[in-house]
């Protein structure tokens, strides 16, 4: 084989380091090597990484082996530390196994174990459940939040890259593994993605769909694995398409959390089907895509050479056959976009039954709420409507029922940081001191309010907490909130990991009231709590009335939208990023599932009209529940 001068170079390198010594590294990491090279044909480059939050790229070092442009590795000891921002407290090579042990100096310094065996090309993680909940920095959060964690069930997990057709190639004192392979395994759980399109790598990060074609993304589909010079779709290499679809299966089969719904298996109003579902679930990804003439359909187009079919297929994948919501497809609106798959498809086509529900219940929910309560004044001056004029807080049916109102479980961290970083008071009054607009903040305010204004102190005896339009959030916000209606030992957030069967109970103390220490000072209140909810209740707006329906607390409205599992963030080997239901899924204190969403408490029904925001019918049905 005619190899270039640059290859020969490398090769020439990768032959001394089998020669010299293994390194040393400072502080507590001790290294032994006993390993050697496995190929020596490869070639090292270092690609530019185009990052979100930077002007300038940065740079990463990978290897092409084999002469197969279309996959990059990546040194895990190298992606570990730079990208990860771990530090690696031992690591150890023999003739087969490399053996890391990280510590995760934001989530207690534990120490994780990772052993990647090059003969059987595996990864092992002894303590799983400790390393999907690697740390993220949120020290601010301590403040407001302590938490303890139990699990049980823990279970070692092996991935198996030989299965999927990925390999990993050892080094003397290093292992290289597919960069898709550490994106999806690793970086996803602080969630960031990195994919390559044969130019540049790309990091996306953060919890949201979509990534920010202002801060260097507009460059991404210009690589020729794409389009042409004239912006035309080429045809797709059958290496990518073996990679790609390799890849979704990886995925599926060892990462997906199974939440308790298929869009191929539901039935009409949207909801799922159980049985045909308890089934699917014990179906690996390409026997999934067997049952019946919409999965095959779907496989048909993800094994496509077309691109443009290609990324239908993906469309359909997470919004049509898994299709709970929580999986999505968001590739860069230029190259081909849902409202153009819409359009030539139609809207059955491509959604699920669940997904159609709930598009139908966002255009009317909001207009409902918007048309009733905007213009209406709020119950504190210091606590702002909505952008659409709606107000956070009012009181309602003499003084008698407070209604607090927020459409997602968001945290303001520079708010916080900026309270926390004075001197906290007790009980702060919100007209002499900055409290953040936030979820929490809100919640902190209108309990102020009803505790201190004159007009309502004594007088309020039921709290509504109006999440009928919320689509979720964050679950630290989620426990917060509860703490200020049931005990933080009854109020636990409970997680099943269903391949492993691994479960985690999650307990948090709050700091009720905000004075910088979480104590036995920081007390739930006492009032009849009621959770109103509606279809667009969703994910940490599904969780919510679980934990409280657990509790007693009275559930009003409709039924919730479900929403169970975790938000994990993935990519393609071809570049493409996504997000589906990862491993950790909500379930109630008997461990069942949530999915379904959580039915109202009896009596507590309200029509699905545009009247169910009305004085007179909340007041209506609070006062039937509560005489």
């Amino acid at each position: 084989m005619k190899k270039t001068m640059h290859s020969i170079i490398f090769a020439l390198t990768a032959v001394l380091l089998l020669l010299s010594a293994a390194c040393t590294y400072e502080g507590d990491t001790i290294v032994s090597s006993q390993s050697t090279e496995e190929s020596l044909d490869y070639i090292s480059e270092s690609l530019s990484v185009i990052m979100p939050e930077e002007k300038e790229t940065s740079s990463m070092n990978v290897r092409f082996y084999q002469n197969d442009r279309y996959l990059p590795y990546v040194s895990l000891q190298y992606f570990l530390e730079e990208y990860m921002k771990f530090t690696i407290v031992s690591a150890s090579y023999s003739s087969d196994e490399y053996r890391y042990t990280i510590k995760d100096t934001l989530n207690g310094n534990k120490r994780i174990l990772i052993v990647v065996n090059k003969k059987t090309d595996s990864i092992r993680i002894p303590s799983y459940t400790d390393f999907k909940n690697i740390g993220m920095d949120e020290s601010i959060r301590d403040k407001l939040c302590s938490f303890v964690t139990k699990y049980t069930g823990e279970k070692s997990r092996t991935f198996d890259l030989a299965k999927y057709g990925f390999k990993v190639y050892g080094a003397p004192d290093e292992v290289y593994i597919p960069l898709c392979i550490l994106s999806n395994l690793f970086s996803s759980l602080k969630y960031e993605r990195y994919f390559y399109n044969g130019k540049s790598v790309y990091c996306t990060k953060g919890k949201g769909t979509y990534y920010d074609k202002s801060k260097g993304y507009e460059s991404f589909y210009k690589s020729d694995w794409y389009t042409d010079a004239d912006g035309n779709f080429k045809a797709r290499p059958q290496t990518l398409i073996d990679y790609s679809y390799k890849l979704l299966c990886f995925t599926h089969d060892t990462l997906y959390g199974h939440p308790g719904y298929y869009g191929i298996a539901s039935l009409d109003d949207g909801s799922p089907d159980a049985e045909k579902t308890a089934v699917l679930d014990k179906l690996d990804f390409d026997q999934l895509l067997h049952q019946g003439e919409e999965a095959e359909s779907i496989r048909k187009l993800l094994l496509s050479s077309s691109y443009k079919d290609y990324i239908y297929g993906l469309m359909k994948l997470f919004i049509k056959l898994y299709g709970d919501s929580h999986s999505s497809f968001s590739a860069d609106q230029d190259i081909y976009t849902i409202s153009q798959a819409v359009k030539e498809h139609g809207y059955d086509d491509l959604y699920s039954k669940k997904i159609l529900a709930r598009l139908n219940a966002r255009q009317n929910i909001p207009n409902w709420r918007k048309n009733t309560r905007k213009g209406k004044a709020s119950g504190a001056a210091y606590i702002p409507a909505d952008s659409s004029g709606v107000p956070a807080f009012e009181v309602i049916d003499e003084n008698k029922t407070a209604i607090i109102r927020f459409d997602s479980f968001y945290f303001d961290d520079d708010g916080w940081k900026g309270y926390y970083g004075t001197k906290p008071s007790t009980s702060p009054d919100p007209t002499s001191v900055s409290i953040p607009d936030d979820s929490i903040g809100t919640f902190y305010k209108s309990f102020y309010a009803i505790e201190h204004d004159p007009n309502y102190a004594g007088n309020v005896k039921n709290v509504v907490i109006d999440i009928a339009n919320n689509g979720g959030g964050e679950s630290d916000v989620l426990q917060f909130l509860l703490n200020y209606m049931i005990d933080s030992k009854d109020s636990s957030l409970l997680t099943l990991d269903v391949i492993s069967g691994g479960k985690k109970i999650l307990t948090a103390s709050s700091d009720l009231n905000l004075d910088g220490k979480i104590d036995s000072n920081d007390k739930k209140k006492k009032y009849n709590f009621l959770i109103f909810t509606s279809l667009m209740s969703f994910s940490c707006g599904n969780a919510m009335p679980a934990i409280c329906a657990d509790n007693s607390i009275k559930i009003i409205g409709q039924k919730s939208g479900g929403g169970s599992c975790v938000v994990r963030h993935a990519c393609t080997a071809d570049g493409f990023p996504y997000q589906y239901s990862g491993l950790e899924r909500i379930a109630r204190k008997d461990w069942s599932n949530v999915e379904g969403g959580i039915p109202v408490s009896e009596g507590g029904e309200i029509p699905y009209d545009e009247d169910m925001f009305e004085d007179a019918v909340l007041a209506g049905v609070v006062n039937k529940l509560f005489p």
